[in-house]
């Protein structure tokens, strides 16, 4: 896919519902370590907004306001009516973090190489990024898009009677990627100990996964205390993710260097 040019920008391409292809299910795992399987999600009643792209690829970069507006508009993956999910081809984990931390995208992720991402592009003949789809519940391919804008994505949504909930993104999803200005996690880079503080917050448990989203340390802390100290010398350098954890799910990420 990235040695063909990514042009038909801003070309919207909608499949009939009536002549509709039915989308093949598939496993991901996304950059934090986070399973999605797209049968499971459309049987929740919701339908699937697939977001196809490359970390290299300029009118995904240049798409990001949009489907990040597009993302807070329709309720940050906390909406009953549809998840959204960003696919990425040819790309390693690390890649793919380093674009989310360039570009601001607040999809949750699944890179092409180590989060199964080429197989899915593989089995959709995608050919072009970015290229969107939206998938019904009935497990049909409603949309494609080619190229996209705000308006092309949001006629998508609402021809298929997907209601606007921004009031949502006040919600804590365990799968969104949501980054609490107040958690604090220093010194960042670290060595032996990272410390954590919050506030207003139940945290119950602290997750590190490492760039391949391989779980490698789980702690219970106390969220009335709003204060912890993770030793973390025995990790390896290199990159990590972070999440907090309360009763509803993950309500902070953090990524940090541990050094020698």
């Amino acid at each position: 896919m990235k040695n063909i040019i990514t042009f038909l920008f801003l070309i919207l391409i909608f499949s009939p519902k009536s002549d509709a292809q039915t989308a093949s299910d598939f496993t991901v795992t996304t950059i934090t370590g986070e399973t999605f399987n797209l049968y499971e999600k459309l049987d929740e009643g919701k339908y699937v907004f697939l977001d196809f792209y490359f970390t290299t690829c300029q009118p995904c970069i240049n798409m990001i306001p949009d489907m990040n507006a597009i993302f807070e508009t329709y309720g940050c993956n906390n909406s009953d009516e549809v998840y959204f999910m960003s696919i990425d081809y040819g790309d390693t984990d690390a890649d793919v973090i380093q674009f989310k931390d360039d570009y601001g995208s607040k999809l949750p992720s699944a890179s092409g190489v180590e989060g199964g991402g080429n197989d899915v592009a593989d089995a959709y003949s995608v050919e072009f990024a970015p290229h969107l789809m939206l998938i019904s519940p009935e497990r049909q391919i409603v949309a494609n898009i080619i190229g996209s804008s705000e308006e092309s994505m949001t006629t998508a949504l609402e021809d298929n009677l997907i209601s606007p909930n921004p009031e949502a993104c006040s919600v804590v999803s365990s799968v969104t990627d949501v980054f609490t200005e107040k958690l604090n996690v220093y010194p960042n880079p670290a060595n032996d100990n990272l410390i954590l503080s919050w506030m207003n917050a139940d945290i119950k448990v602290v997750e590190i996964h490492n760039i391949f989203g391989r779980k490698v340390m789980r702690s219970m802390v106390n969220g009335a205390e709003g204060n912890a100290v993770l030793t973390i010398d025995n990790l390896p350098t290199g990159a990590y993710i972070l999440t907090t954890h309360t009763a509803a799910g993950v309500n902070g990420k953090v990524l940090f260097q541990k050094v020698k």
